[in-house]
């Protein structure tokens, strides 16, 4: 699977039948740290993979802070 439709992350009913693992998946193994947008504008980002297995992507991801804000990111690192 190269391509797979957006997920919306924030709505409960994604995860009305359990968690996504397809979606998951997908990302994980294309797209590891994935860009999102909510619906009121804010940018999110799934960080899918353990920091391991990233080498430093997720550290360095949970140190920018001018481009990657949030609690659970700095909550990484």
């Amino acid at each position: 699977m190269d391509t797979i439709a957006e997920l919306d992350l924030l709505d409960p009913a994604s995860f009305a039948g359990g968690p996504p693992h397809g979606y998951f998946d997908h990302l994980r193994r294309h797209d590891p740290c994935h860009e999102l947008r909510a619906p009121y504008g804010d940018r999110f980002w799934a960080l899918t993979r353990a920091a391991a297995a990233l080498d430093s992507s997720v550290r360095a991801a949970g140190q920018d802070n001018e481009h990657f804000r949030g609690q659970l990111i700095n909550n990484l690192t």
